[in-house]
């Protein structure tokens, strides 16, 4: 939003919404007008809580404020998704 440049930084943040909406029906942020929305997103305000612990930590990684702080690529943050999320599920099935 800030630079208003797409890359695979902007790729990858969006994915991690995406990924979230399908995973709970619901949005990161609890603000429904527009200008409520992109300030969450400004300000990095993004509640992944719904999430269980393993999948929030990669999401919110791959939704981070700042893109340096982001995975190198979007297959790293696939990788380490689906890492959590299988891991998870073995975990709470033993």
């Amino acid at each position: 939003i800030q630079t208003r440049q797409p890359s695979h930084a902007t790729d990858q943040y969006s994915l991690a919404i995406s990924y979230f909406e399908l995973r709970t029906g619901d949005l990161p942020f609890e603000y429904t007008s527009y200008t409520g929305v992109i300030e969450a997103h400004l300000k990095g305000q993004l509640d992944f809580s719904k999430l269980p612990a393993g999948e929030q930590a990669v999401v919110k990684r791959a939704a981070a404020l700042d893109p340096d702080d982001r995975y190198p690529t979007v297959g790293d943050f696939v990788r380490d998704l689906k890492a959590a999320v299988f891991d998870g599920k073995k975990a709470t099935a033993n």
